[in-house]
């Protein structure tokens, strides 16, 4: 009777996720909508420390706050160790070794790539090389990677791999990481251009698609959080003028 009911509790919980999420994106568009309507009111609010700070606290509050409530509530109920639940986060010290050595892996492929694709004097030199290397920006550029990851990979993917299996969870955690992106490309007008949002689209699938897969592989958070940092990184060099 209880391997029943972990059995329907596993299969249940995929479908649940779907919904979670789908909620969680309905609220991250009312952030964006009152992100919109303080900004005519208060316009430093779109600019520097007050913007970092408005979009830090609304990822913490409607992306991971219902999730950690979600975690307290089905460790009270299974009476499962914190040790196990950081483990399904990808989060246990037994699998920290494995996420390095595969997001180091993955982060030369990634570095690789762009490198080929920067022009000849950018790879050489550019002045502006600190502003993406710089300590500051190092560290502020790891923000949206941990929390991305954490969200996606770290409690989504292990819930779509209970109900679906491993193929399609990877499959569905790539297409939550572009839809996480759409009410920002959708008020910032990025959705009206589509030479624009479609080749941004497949690249963020493409790494999303990495990025689980790499949480599948190693088992660990650690992975895609490095392979996303470079891959962020990477791509603001290639954006330099």
């Amino acid at each position: 009777m209880p391997a029943a009911k972990g059995a329907a509790a596993a299969e249940n919980s995929a479908p649940r996720a779907l919904l979670h999420f789908a909620l969680l994106l309905l609220a991250w568009t009312g952030a964006w909508l009152l992100y919109l309507a303080l900004q005519h009111a208060w316009p430093a609010l779109s600019a520097g420390t007050p913007e970092r700070v408005w979009w830090l606290s609304a990822k913490l509050l409607i992306w991971l706050a219902p999730c950690a409530f979600v975690l307290l509530r089905e460790q009270r109920s299974s009476g499962r160790p914190w040790a196990a639940v950081l483990e399904d986060l990808g989060l246990g010290p037994g699998s920290l070794r494995r996420g390095l050595l595969w997001g180091l892996a993955a982060a030369l492929l990634i570095a690789g790539l762009y490198w080929l694709s920067l022009p000849l004097g950018l790879r050489v030199l550019s002045s502006q090389w600190p502003e993406v290397f710089g300590a500051v920006a190092l560290l502020g550029s790891l923000q949206a990677p941990l929390l991305e990851e954490l969200l996606l990979r770290g409690f989504f993917q292990p819930r779509l791999e209970r109900g679906y299996g491993r193929g399609a969870a990877i499959a569905l955690s790539g297409l939550l990481f572009v839809a996480l992106h759409l009410p920002g490309w959708y008020f910032q007008g990025q959705l009206a251009q589509p030479t624009l949002w479609l080749p941004l689209s497949l690249s963020i699938l493409a790494i999303g698609l990495l990025c689980a897969w790499l949480r599948q592989r190693s088992n660990s958070l650690l992975a895609p959080v490095i392979a996303h940092w470079v891959n962020n990184l990477a791509a603001s060099l290639l954006a330099l003028p």
